[in-house]
């Protein structure tokens, strides 16, 4: 199979490189996003989608907390 490098082409390999490089500097890790894929990933124990697609409430947690 034959790929044709175009500049279209070359332009999104720029631009994931540089992202790439942007995320590896800056330390931090992107949020997962939860597919119906994930059940079969090897990571999914470590990864945990599902928790982080929509975090708590800072309000929810203190209440528990404190018993309200």
């Amino acid at each position: 199979m034959e790929v044709a490098f175009d500049d279209t082409l070359r332009t999104l390999t720029q631009d994931i490189a540089r992202q790439t490089r942007s995320l590896m500097t800056s330390g931090q890790t992107p949020a997962p996003v939860f597919r119906p894929s994930c059940a079969n990933c090897s990571l999914h124990d470590l990864c945990t989608p599902e928790s982080l697609q929509s975090p708590p409430r800072i309000a929810s947690w203190l209440e528990r907390q404190i018993g309200r």
